[in-house]
């Protein structure tokens, strides 16, 4: 969205956007901060009935403490306990709920440093801040981890982030279609031809499968 101008207006033109879900890139911030849009970070979950802490700061009604350096909360908007599970330990103290984030707490601002649990990471990646980013700062984040190729980046970006202008070269029944339809037969041809697309290449990609998908009769 920060590559497409008049997004750019459209989003500085609202109040604030509130981004959560993980931590934001501080790139991403920057970047959108200095187009001129409000961008308020958010910290809070589906217990909490989502965000509870706008850049740091409690909302009305909130309440934080760090135990151990664990991040608990409290307040009325807090959920009652898990569905099934009443004796679940992230409710075991009324009033409270103990998140598996750790944080400090200082002059009534809260800083998430990290996580308690042992959930499953993404080699690193922050995948809920991607879409703020640009798709080839997506793209070198994605095959900088082992076992993501170009492929599976171009993939991503189109059906996870909505990318508009992809061309997945490594495709091969892309690439079999193109040979088929056109006079195109090397890699540099098919890319030189496909630059004729942008700025909907990834429409045109749509096109190209559902073609080798109707022609073999599976669509």
């Amino acid at each position: 969205a920060l590559d497409d101008p008049a997004c750019v207006v459209a989003l500085a033109s609202l109040d604030a956007i509130l981004v959560g879900g993980a931590a934001t890139p501080r790139p991403a911030l920057e970047r959108a901060r200095a187009a001129g849009i409000t961008v308020v970070r958010t910290y809070g979950s589906s217990e909490t009935c989502g965000g509870c802490v706008y850049d740091g700061v409690p909302l009305t009604g909130m309440t934080v403490r760090i135990e151990d350096g664990r991040v608990l909360l409290g307040g009325a908007m807090l959920a009652k306990g898990y569905r099934g599970i009443p004796d679940h330990p992230a409710f075991a103290e009324p009033g409270w709920f103990r998140t598996d984030d750790a944080g400090v707490f200082e002059d009534g601002v809260l800083t998430i440093t990290g996580r308690l649990d042992e959930a499953i990471t993404t080699g690193g990646l922050d995948l809920a801040a991607l879409s703020l980013l640009p798709p080839e700062e997506t793209r070198t984040m994605l095959t900088a981890v082992k076992g993501i190729g170009h492929w599976t980046t171009d993939i991503y970006l189109m059906f996870c982030l909505q990318s508009r202008d992809i061309f997945p070269i490594g495709d091969i029944a892309v690439v079999n279609t193109i040979k088929e339809l056109t006079s195109a037969r090397t890699q540099d041809e098919i890319l030189w031809l496909a630059e004729k697309w942008r700025p909907l290449r990834s429409l045109a990609t749509y096109f190209f499968w559902h073609y080798y998908l109707r022609k073999r009769g599976r669509s």
